[in-house]
């Protein structure tokens, strides 16, 4: 679905469109990530890899948010795009 819209999306909206899909899609990410490195009958090395990985989206998702265009300071890591 999230291409199909950006193929449908003309030149001015695509830009934005493809910005929030990756708000959000680094948004559930970094929330799965974080989940799982929190279970506790995950066992150490993945949970480690997990915790290294959410760090990683984390510095993506804090970039995306201050890209032109962004509502900064009005979401949450895991608060997806109004609208979707």
């Amino acid at each position: 679905q999230m291409l199909r819209e950006l193929e449908q999306a003309d030149a001015p909206a695509f830009d934005q469109l493809y910005l929030e899909q990756q708000r959000t899609a680094h948004a559930e990410a970094l929330d799965l990530h974080r989940s799982f490195a929190g279970r506790a009958d995950v066992p150490q090395q993945l949970k480690a890899f997990a915790q290294q990985t959410a760090q990683t989206v984390e510095g993506h998702h804090e970039r995306l948010m201050r890209m032109p265009g962004s509502v900064a300071g009005t979401q949450s890591a895991t608060s997806p795009p109004a609208g979707q």
